[in-house]
């Protein structure tokens, strides 16, 4: 009876280590899950806009939840789990903000870019819109193609431009006493 009462408590010191390894696990994965949402949500603040501050800030926040994880109490066997875990989703959230951060990097260089065709085609400066064009190429912004049709409607609205400009100057001239 004694070792079948004995048996019976390492079984049941067994159960409850699975059971708080569950629980540990679980906590693990609310922190992950966690910190993505938050970082996303910081991420989307128009205050965060500038992608240079992202990994920085991934770095910060991913270590803050690696801390969180290791204060959790487990087995070996869960901890290694939980460190397999912890791996695939570092490795992938740092991936896909990485992406992102190179994005939003197209995104503002091209929105860069477009503000700076749009002056030229203001100031009616062909320069201007060829430079800008043969930048947003090599920076692979622009394909080649999309290039040279972005500097075609360009270069025509410039020339719209100087007419006006042209036009308006002559009549000035022609008003003039």
């Amino acid at each position: 009876a004694i070792g079948q009462a004995g048996e019976t408590l390492v079984n049941l010191q067994a159960k409850y280590a699975e059971l708080v390894d569950a629980r540990s696990m679980i906590a693990a994965e609310n922190v992950m899950r966690q910190t993505t949402q938050d970082f996303n949500a910081w991420r989307l603040d128009p205050q965060n806009a500038d992608e240079s501050a992202w990994l920085p800030k991934w770095q910060e926040m991913q270590a803050a939840a690696q801390k969180q994880l290791d204060g959790l109490k487990m087995t070996e066997g869960a901890r290694l789990n939980t460190t397999r875990s912890w791996g695939r989703w570092s490795d992938a959230q740092t991936i896909s903000v990485q992406g992102d951060v190179f994005k939003q990097g197209v995104k503002r260089t091209k929105d860069a870019l477009d503000l700076r065709m749009k002056q030229g085609i203001d100031s009616g400066d062909d320069s201007l819109i060829r430079s800008t064009v043969e930048h947003g190429v090599k920076l692979g912004v622009f394909t080649p193609e999309e290039g040279a049709l972005v500097e075609y409607d360009a270069s025509k609205a410039a020339k719209g431009t100087r007419r006006e400009r042209f036009n308006l100057e002559l009549k000035t001239m022609l008003d003039a006493p």
